[in-house]
């Protein structure tokens, strides 16, 4: 859980909001107590795992000894008891780059300024014994201050460079669109950041993030050339972002130094560290309007509001920002004829591609990839459980288990992939292997997801009193879980324990009391507990809160039939079957009413439908054979 604003944390930071939060940390603006009025930045790792406390461990000794203008200092880092660890360190106040970019093309003289600082900063990195990699430059980690300097922040994945054993990662991660193609195999080195830097000048002269680098490897995307996204864009810059973005790392600059020189040539002025944040502008092209570049002995741009001043001039005509005498104009070197070629895919990285492709849903383009870095000879126990997840997701439950007991050979203490083959078998409704299969991932790794597995396939059974357990399991280590609190509230109702039922579905609408599936379940504990008043209000909420769901008048329809109000519940069944008209149980009801006002034709028609809709259901073909 976070932290609440007032918490005193370490009895000397006190907490006053906190600043984001992802899925392994948080950051916090706080108040050192013992330096009043000092504000500092707080990082809390939830991670408490051994390789977690390792990066942690890794991230505070190198940014402690690390000082430059375009780094964040740490002051302090400790860990509380329960292992939770935190790095102080100082709050950068201002603005992320990834807002600025949104709000519109930021000018290509701003962004060479910023970026320049950035690339300094990584050549102050990259010049460590040994080198140290950010390896997630990103303009979501690069903040801009109120003095217009820009600060890369967030060393999360940052690892130290070993040129002998160059596949060693402390936390393995890539961000689409700014990595590199090695990085997905594990292999970053200095070029590594290179690329990333250009792929953020990129971003921030055209308002569009790269694609992905393994996309652009397997030629399924091309990278738009900057110009022909922003006319601004002058074909030396141009130059310079390609050549940091080639996707072979040796045809790219061959250091974080040499991309800075590169930049600072682009440049008329020296990086300006004294300028307002609210002077940046957005500086995108006017529709309609063809961009003439300015030639080079005729003109020279403001870096600040890039105003287009004669030659000569010491102030800026617009903003009266003092310019500086402007260089000669970089040549721009000739096309190579042997452009560098392009990286070959390798089975590690179809894996990665496999994984992109399942982050956007496309499975089946996920499977093929799998595919291939299996045939390649990459058989991670990752690749199967990701694998075979994409087949489950594509309803191809058969091939998935084939795949998972693949990687069950190969890995045959591997708790996960049993588990996602118990998974496969639950939805194949094979309950005896998927319990038999959920079970042994029990042993061998005692994770809540078997648990609520477990829970579920003997709903599915119809045991529910052996399901209860699991799924208690479940919630103590996932108590937040409103699903989880639905399925045992359900279990529950199932074996008549009304009070737990009605219990933990309050416990979800406590949390989200929008919950719709909490409403119904609601009106279902009432109803059995032939409190019909209590059933109809919750039903009544339900229809209010969505109006378009047919739960709503469903659940009011089965408290009406419970109290013989033929001719109401009637109306609500054929409400809720208008919204689903495929939904052979109201079709049912409907029936029912039908019958109990003694209208067999009507009463007859129902039960057909509700017999196409539902070929095996004994009940319906039983009241059938009756009319």
């Amino acid at each position: 859980m976070p932290l609440q604003a007032g918490q005193i944390i370490s009895a000397r930071y006190r907490v006053i909001r906190i600043l984001g939060q992802g899925g392994y940390g948080a950051v916090y603006l706080v108040e050192d107590t013992r330096l009043a009025g000092r504000t500092v930045a707080l990082k809390e790792s939830f991670d408490a795992s051994a390789d977690a406390a390792q990066q942690f461990q890794l991230e505070a000794t190198l940014l402690a000894r690390l000082r430059h203008p375009s780094l964040p200092n740490v002051s302090d880092f400790f860990s509380e008891p329960g292992g939770t660890r935190f790095l102080v360190m100082d709050y950068v106040e201002g603005r992320d780059l990834a807002d600025l970019i949104q709000q519109g093309i930021v000018s290509p003289t701003q962004a060479i300024l910023w970026i320049g600082e950035i690339s300094e900063a990584v050549a102050y990195l990259h010049s460590q014994n040994p080198p140290i990699i950010h390896r997630d430059i990103k303009p979501k980690n690069i903040k801009i201050r109120l003095d217009n300097r820009a600060v890369l922040v967030d060393f999360g994945i940052a690892k130290l460079y070993n040129p002998q054993k160059q596949t060693a990662r402390i936390a393995k991660a890539v961000t689409t669109g700014f990595s590199p193609p090695e990085q997905y195999g594990g292999g970053t080195n200095t070029h590594s950041d290179v690329y990333a830097l250009g792929a953020t000048l990129y971003c921030m002269v055209t308002q569009t993030v790269p694609p992905e680098a393994l996309d652009l490897v397997s030629q399924k995307e091309r990278l738009i050339p900057p110009r022909q996204l922003n006319p601004q864009v002058s074909p030396q810059l141009e130059q310079v972002i390609l050549k940091a973005m080639s996707l072979n790392s040796l045809a790219r600059y061959p250091s974080a130094r040499e991309f800075a020189d590169a930049l600072h040539a682009l440049t008329s002025a020296p990086v300006n560290v004294g300028t307002a944040i609210t002077s940046v502008a957005p500086n995108a092209p006017v529709p309609g309007v063809a961009f003439q570049p300015p030639a080079s002995d005729t003109r020279v741009h403001c870096p600040r509001c890039t105003w287009e001043n004669r030659v000569g001039a010491k102030f800026c005509q617009k903003c009266g920002l003092a310019i500086a005498a402007a260089p000669a104009s970089v040549p721009q070197a000739p096309a190579s004829r042997n452009p560098p070629p392009i990286p070959q895919v390798s089975p590690q990285m179809h894996f990665e591609l496999g994984n992109a492709y399942a982050r956007r849903k496309q499975y089946a383009d996920a499977v093929v990839e799998y595919e291939r870095a299996a045939a390649g000879g990459f058989e991670d126990a990752a690749l199967f459980y990701n694998w075979a997840d994409a087949l489950i997701d594509l309803d191809r439950e058969n091939e998935a288990v084939k795949v998972l007991q693949r990687g069950i050979a190969k890995y045959p203490r591997d708790g996960d992939l049993h588990a996602e083959l118990g998974w496969a078998y639950a939805r194949l409704k094979q309950a005896p292997r998927a319990i038999q299969s959920l079970e042994t991932a029990l042993r061998y790794n005692p994770q809540p997801f078997a648990y609520l597995l477990l829970g579920l396939v003997h709903q599915e059974l119809e045991q529910h009193d052996q399901a209860i357990p699991y799924l208690n399991k479940f919630l103590d280590a996932q108590p937040d879980s409103a699903f989880g609190r639905l399925v045992l509230g359900r279990a529950y109702l199932n074996t008549s324990q009304l009070p737990q039922a009605q219990s933990e579905f309050e416990r979800v609408l406590k949390n989200d009391s929008k919950n719709e599936a909490a409403h119904y379940l609601m009106t279902v504990v009432h109803q059995r507990a032939k409190r019909y008043g209590e059933a109809a209000k919750w039903a009544q909420q339900l229809i209010q809160l969505a109006p378009q769901n047919p739960l709503g008048p469903y659940a009011l329809g089965l408290t009406q039939l419970e109290q013989k109000k033929w001719n109401d519940a009637l109306k609500s069944f054929q409400e809720s079957a208008r919204l689903d008209p495929k939904d052979a149980d109201t079709h049912f009801h409907i029936a029912l009413c039908y019958a109990n006002l003694k209208k067999r034709d009507e009463a007859k028609r129902e039960l057909q439908k509700a017999a196409q809709l539902d070929p095996n259901n004994k009940v319906v073909k039983e009241l059938l054979s009756q009319l």
